[in-house]
């Protein structure tokens, strides 16, 4: 080969990889924000009211009292608008006797070591016997070893709830600028079912009786790293379920 191809050559190559090694995934979290601010020194909260739809991803809680003898005040809890998938609140939920589950962070970060103060939610219609869960969300910088069953639903669980648990994976990968990013996926896990999940999978899930309402499963996205930048979170998944 000629010196001439061979520096052309070095130089598409040179290019190629400086383009590749400043890609990185990109993450859009739910970003869960509650108003007013809860008590402290709960690493979560089960709250009962009257549900609204305020806008599709806007839902207050009316009604809801905090402690014995306290006066009833509204919760608002909001999630972004632009995460892949469009998650957006069920209309069933507008109007209805509601339940509100939120799991704090416990100092948490996000992707790029923002805070996070709540890593999920979960909401449901109903009283008594009679609650049904319509939604959920979670997100975390949660890492991938295949055991450990994410803990969204296993507060103030109840039998029409899947399961859903992180699995590495290491053949997909983006090149980012300080290390490679592996594409993990979402596993879920029902009454006689157990499927996975890619980024921005869907798949419906029914647990119960057979003519109960499917579960819609949607993976947003997980990952973990193998070498990060400053404050970056080295692992991350993000999904939403509801009915």
């Amino acid at each position: 080969m000629s010196a001439w191809r061979s520096s052309l050559l070095a130089s598409v190559l040179a290019a190629a990889l400086a383009a590749c090694g400043t890609r990185d995934v990109e993450t859009h979290p739910f970003a869960i924000q509650v108003t007013p601010e809860l008590p402290p020194g709960f690493d979560s909260y089960v709250l009962a009211g009257t549900g609204r739809i305020v806008a599709p991803t806007v839902f207050v809680l009316a009604g809801v009292v905090l402690a014995e003898g306290a006066a009833p005040i509204d919760v608002e809890v909001r999630f972004r608008d632009d995460v892949p998938g469009g998650v957006v609140l069920p209309a069933q939920l507008d109007g209805a006797p509601a339940t509100l589950v939120l799991l704090r962070s416990g100092g948490g970060i996000g992707p790029d070591g923002e805070p996070l103060p709540f890593l999920g939610l979960r909401l449901a219609t109903g009283t008594g016997a009679a609650i049904v869960d319509q939604l959920i969300l979670f997100e975390g910088a949660y890492k991938g070893g295949g055991t450990d069953i994410l803990p969204i639903t296993q507060i103030d669980p109840r039998p029409d709830l899947p399961l859903f648990r992180v699995r590495e994976d290491w053949s997909e990968f983006e090149p980012a600028e300080c290390g490679p990013v592996y594409y993990d996926f979402l596993e879920v896990i029902g009454d006689d079912e157990l499927f996975s999940l890619r980024r921005e999978g869907r798949r419906d899930l029914t647990i119960g009786a057979a003519d109960s309402t499917p579960w819609k499963i949607l993976h947003v996205l997980s990952w973990h790293r193998r070498g990060k930048c400053q404050a970056q979170a080295e692992a991350w998944t993000e999904f939403a379920a509801w009915r």
